[in-house]
């Protein structure tokens, strides 16, 4: 890691990351290139192969709290976004419409936003800390209680009361794990060197290619 600087009219200062994966990960990486290569009729250089050895990065945190563990999880972390959009579009069907005009699809929509919204949040206060367990089962738990939330927002009273009902559901329910001993992104936040750098930047790349598959 080493103090960089970015950009063409105005030189921003960050610190550059260069970081050795591990040998499947590379051999990974070398594969998917040559086969994104083929499909356009190219030829991958020696140059983007030996590049695949390495993960490269910058960051604008600053130096007394750059630590490369932490950074290798925020960088596998940023990839839920994109993860989040491919379980909004695949599951919900955001994409999908049986509205015939202009206003129906626009109501329709935000509706279905608003509802995806509800379900996501109320999944993240009531089982973040549930170490362990599996958020998309939490997504599910908290879909059944959409209507609860609907109706409390609606006659205006204190969401807090709803939102500990689905906790207590999460609770009685024990949420399923995963069935292996996987960190979640909780603790991966809370420990961030727990995982291993070798692990941590292999997740890394399989959260990518997850996300670029949505």
């Amino acid at each position: 890691m080493a103090m960089a600087t970015i950009g063409s009219a105005q030189r921003i200062p960050c610190q550059l990351v260069v970081v050795p994966v591990a040998a499947p990960v590379a051999e990974q990486r070398r594969r998917q290139l040559r086969q994104a290569c083929q499909r356009k009729g190219r030829t991958p250089s020696a140059q983007a192969l030996a590049l695949c050895d390495w993960l490269i990065t910058v960051t604008n945190i600053p130096a007394d709290q750059a630590m490369i563990d932490a950074i290798v999880v925020l960088l596998r972390l940023r990839w839920q976004i994109e993860l989040v959009f491919k379980v909004w579009k695949g599951d919900r069907r955001i994409t999908l419409t049986a509205a015939q005009d202009v206003t129906a699809v626009q109501v329709e929509l935000y509706a279905t936003w608003c509802g995806l919204i509800l379900a996501h949040w109320g999944a993240i206060v009531g089982a973040w800390h549930m170490l362990g367990w599996s958020m998309m089962t939490a997504l599910t738990i908290i879909r059944r209680s959409i209507r609860d939330l609907n109706r409390a927002i609606q006659a205006g009273t204190d969401l807090t009361v709803v939102l500990q009902e689905i906790a207590t559901a999460l609770q009685r329910e024990r949420l399923q794990c995963r069935g292996d001993d996987r960190l979640n992104h909780a603790e991966l936040l809370a420990h961030p060197a727990a995982l291993g750098l070798a692990e941590a930047l292999a997740a890394a790349d399989l959260a990518y290619a997850d996300a670029s598959d949505a």
